[in-house]
């Protein structure tokens, strides 16, 4: 997966001597009349365009320096203050992890299609860990009794079991109920579930379901705590497409038309393979790209410990973004928080007086998600860009 980086600019400060109208380079000085950046001893010798004499001895239009990294100074002055200079420490963005549910129908017609979960399974997470992505497996089947799965190391701990990535929810599941085991269990497996993670249940059935689409939305919605399935996805293997049986091959016919699972993956934009085929690459390879597309980038950027001897000064920070990877890019105006974030984009802190992370407002994200080639530099020592 190309991901987008963050770069952190540590500035330095960097004094930038500009000389005056008449003497040298760096003056940020325009004359738009014969009164700007003339000699003065008193305000009444400077026009309307410049009307104060700076204590430097020239008309200027106000008594304040202006930066000279700044195109657009308040001031048109002789003279300027420091400009930022640093070096660019690079940093991948944080992908949101996930968290995959499978639930494998163990009933009698499934003894061909369970064996091929426990062959497969091991080859779908290692597409999905080549990602870089942070993943954790749920497996509700039984070891035990006719169509048993135990899933092998290294997904496992070799005898069937938990492990790291891998929580055993030891229920057989039937012809029907797969949904409603998912709900009615979910106290086994929510532990191991993160807040934080993308959600994806994987229905393995070569049957329908008695729990109807919208109960089962509704009820994993109001799984606890609040949010935890929020955009949740639905993917199937399963029976569909050729009349009451769903689907004929080479593992024989369907039981029956997985209505319910048709209408929860197109419902979450999921994917699915027909069962019946004997040969699952296609759906797994399609749920793979779903679990990898899922896991966005995190628009919540940690703002790491200035150099040595230096101090963060939050008023003194601003967010930059590349599109496309291409310098300069964008300064993005800072919000005071995340309610006064609009459609124009930006950010804020999570704490304006001790900040330790930097959140892109909605629209920022959208952009920087979808632009695999983002840059976005945070620099430290310039006056933040306020919206």
């Amino acid at each position: 997966m190309i991901k987008p980086t963050i770069g952190f600019l540590f500035t330095a400060i960097l004094i930038v001597g500009c000389g005056s109208k008449s003497g040298g380079q760096g003056d940020d000085s325009t004359e738009v009349d014969a009164g700007l950046g003339a000699d003065c001893t008193d305000n009444s010798q400077c026009s309307a365009d410049a009307p104060i004499c700076s204590s430097s001895g020239v008309c200027v239009q106000c008594e304040s320096s202006a930066d000279c990294s700044d195109p657009t100074p308040v001031c048109s002055n002789t003279t300027c203050t420091a400009a930022c200079a640093g070096t660019d420490v690079m940093a991948d963005f944080v992908t949101k992890p996930s968290d995959i549910i499978f639930i494998v129908d163990q009933s009698g017609s499934m003894d061909q299609e369970t064996v091929y979960v426990q062959m497969k399974i091991n080859d779908f997470v290692t597409q999905i860990s080549a990602s870089n992505i942070d993943y954790r497996v749920v497996m509700i089947a039984t070891t035990s009794g006719s169509n048993a799965i135990c899933v092998p190391s290294p997904l496992a701990n070799g005898s069937c079991g938990n492990n790291t990535r891998f929580r055993l929810v030891n229920q057989r599941i039937g012809s029907n109920d797969g949904p409603a085991l998912t709900l009615s269990r979910y106290a086994l497996y929510s532990d191991f579930l993160r807040p934080e993670a993308a959600k994806h249940f994987v229905f393995v059935t070569d049957d329908n379901s008695n729990m109807s689409a919208a109960n089962f939305t509704t009820g994993v919605n109001n799984l606890m705590p609040a949010g935890m399935f929020t955009g949740f996805k639905v993917h199937g293997i399963y029976a569909y497409g050729s009349g009451n049986n769903g689907c004929t091959g080479t593992f024989g016919s369907g039981a029956a038309d997985g209505t319910v699972y048709t209408t929860l993956i197109n419902q979450t934009m999921g994917a699915r393979g027909v069962i019946c085929t004997g040969n699952w690459t296609q759906v797994f390879s399609d749920i793979q790209q779903a679990v990898v597309s899922g896991a966005q980038v995190s628009c919540d950027l940690t703002i790491p410990a200035p150099p040595m001897g230096e101090t963060l000064d939050p008023t003194k920070v601003n967010v930059k973004y590349q599109m496309g990877g291409v310098a300069p890019g964008m300064t993005l105006s800072q919000v005071s928080v995340a309610a006064d974030c609009t459609s124009a984009g930006g950010w804020y802190y999570d704490d304006n007086a001790a900040p330790m992370k930097i959140t892109l407002c909605p629209a920022t994200c959208a952009s920087v998600q979808a632009d695999p080639s983002a840059n976005v530099k945070v620099e430290f020592g310039c006056s933040t860009q306020i919206f």
